[in-house]
């Protein structure tokens, strides 16, 4: 997906491959940005730190999101934080579980995170 020079198509990818990505780009790394703030009396430089951890990974793709009003509280943990993570990496959160009525709106509302997120590392980069 790194290289690709254009966006696949929702029907190119699955949530093993964004997860499988996810851990190649950008989970190893941290970001480091040194941002300069002339918006006060005077100038201060400071750092941001980005990191990528597993359990972030299912709030980017608002997996969460996207079953919240069609799962109770503790059928919701298994779509965010390390449950989640897991649960993408052994099937048992899909694309087409996501798409599957009554959530197939809110996916279609974020579908583009899961189009545009092979662009991720090298917005980072740039």
């Amino acid at each position: 997906m790194y290289n690709l020079a254009q966006s696949p198509k929702i029907n190119e990818i699955s949530l093993s491959l964004l997860c499988d990505f996810y851990d190649s780009y950008l989970n190893p790394y941290t970001f480091q940005y040194r941002v300069l703030d002339t918006s006060g009396d005077k100038p201060i430089t400071f750092t941001v730190n980005l990191k990528f951890d597993k359990e972030n990974f299912c709030h980017l793709l608002a997996i969460e999101k996207i079953v919240q009003r069609v799962k109770n509280s503790t059928e919701l943990k298994q779509f965010k934080s390390l449950d989640g993570w897991n649960n993408v990496k052994n099937g048992t959160i899909t694309i087409p579980s996501l798409r599957q009525k009554p959530t197939k709106k809110v996916f279609n509302n974020n579908k583009d995170k899961y189009v545009f997120f092979y662009i991720l590392p090298k917005l980072l980069d740039n």
